[in-house]
C-alpha cells in the first residue's frame, strides 16, 4: 500500500495520525479486512505540498498468498 498526502502549505503534519484514520477508515469501509502486518505487508507514506489542490492518494496492490 503507498499513501500520498498532498498537503496545501509546509506546516509541520504528524504522520502516524494521518495514517492512523486512514487506515481505520479503510477497514470501516471494508476495502481492506484489517490494518495488521498479517494485512499488510508493504507499507509507505509520503508527504507532498499541492497548494491548488490539497487530497491523498491512494495505492493498494493485492499480492498472492
Amino acid at each position: 500500500m503507498k499513501v500520498i498526502y498532498y498537503f496545501k502549505d509546509k506546516r509541520r503534519h504528524d504522520p502516524g495520525n494521518y495514517d492512523k484514520m486512514l487506515l481505520d477508515g479503510l477497514v470501516e469501509a471494508n476495502i481492506i479486512e484489517d490494518d495488521n502486518y498479517n494485512v499488510i505487508t508493504e507499507y509507505t507514506t509520503i508527504g507532498k505540498v499541492d497548494k491548488g489542490n490539497p487530497r491523498t492518494e491512494i495505492e493498494i496492490e493485492v499480492l498472492d498468498e
